[in-house]
C-alpha cells in the first residue's frame, strides 16, 4: 500500500470515528445524490464561529466563503489543525425546516505530495474512482446553542422495510443504508416523515438518544 493510500485511509478512518461519536452507533445515511436540490437554498449566519458540545475536546468550526455554503472543520483538539478534517454543507430548507446536505472534503494534494513526481499520475487516477457520499443533518436551532441531528439509520432501514419502493437503495453489509434515488425522490422521502424528531433521534456519545446534539458556542 502507497503512502497516499495509507494517509486516505487513515483520514477515512477517522472521520468515521469522529461522526459515529457525534450521532451514534448505527451510523450514517449516505446518499448517491445530493439532497440540497430537493429544497430551496438558505443561509443562517448565526451558525458561524465555533463550536463544541459538552465534555469534549473537539471543537467545530464554521465559516463561509460566498453566504451559500458551510465551510465546517473538525478539530480533535481546540487550538489544534492536526488530523483536522472538514466538510462542505449546502444548506435548504423544505417545508419550513432547515437542512444540511454534507460532503467530506479530502484533501487528495496532501496525499499526492507523499508520491514521488512519477506515481502522481497513477494517483490522479486513483482519485477519479472515488466519488463524495452525502450526509443529511437537520438544525433545529441556531440560538443560543447549535442544536443538530443526523438521519437515524435503523428508522430509515425500518421504514424502507415497509415502504421498499419509496427510494432506490442498498442495505450494505455492515447495516448501513445506502440511498441511490435522484433529488426528487429525497424530497419526497422527507417530505413523507410524520414526525422529524422520531426520523432523527439518535445516541450520542455518553447520552441518551435524542433528536439532536447541542453544541454551544466557544467563540
Amino acid at each position: 500500500m502507497t503512502n497516499a493510500q495509507q494517509a486516505s485511509r487513515a483520514w477515512f478512518r477517522l472521520l468515521c470515528l469522529i461522526m459515529c461519536a457525534l450521532i451514534g452507533h448505527g451510523c450514517i445515511v449516505l446518499s448517491l445524490d445530493e439532497y440540497a436540490s430537493a429544497g430551496c437554498p438558505s443561509f443562517d449566519k448565526a451558525m458561524l464561529g465555533s463550536w463544541a458540545e459538552e465534555g469534549s475536546t473537539g471543537v467545530w468550526s464554521i465559516d463561509t466563503p460566498d453566504d451559500a455554503v458551510y465551510h465546517i472543520t473538525f478539530h480533535p483538539s481546540a487550538g489544534q489543525s492536526r488530523n483536522a478534517f472538514g466538510f462542505v454543507a449546502k444548506p435548504f430548507t423544505l417545508e419550513g425546516q432547515t437542512f444540511l446536505d454534507m460532503v467530506p472534503v479530502d484533501d487528495g494534494a496532501t496525499a499526492a505530495d507523499l508520491l514521488p513526481p512519477e506515481l502522481n499520475a497513477a494517483y490522479a487516477f486513483e482519485t477519479l474512482h472515488r466519488r463524495p457520499m452525502h450526509s443529511l443533518a437537520i438544525v433545529w436551532r441556531t440560538q443560543p446553542d447549535l442544536r443538530i441531528g443526523f438521519l437515524n439509520p435503523k428508522w430509515l432501514q425500518s421504514h424502507l422495510e415497509r415502504h421498499p419502493e419509496a427510494l432506490p437503495h442498498r442495505i450494505l453489509p455492515d447495516g448501513d443504508v445506502l440511498l441511490a434515488g435522484p433529488a426528487g425522490h429525497l424530497g419526497k422521502l422527507l417530505r413523507s416523515i410524520p414526525d422529524l424528531t422520531e426520523a432523527f433521534r439518535v445516541a450520542g456519545l455518553n447520552a441518551e438518544a435524542t433528536h439532536y446534539r447541542s453544541l454551544h458556542r466557544v467563540r
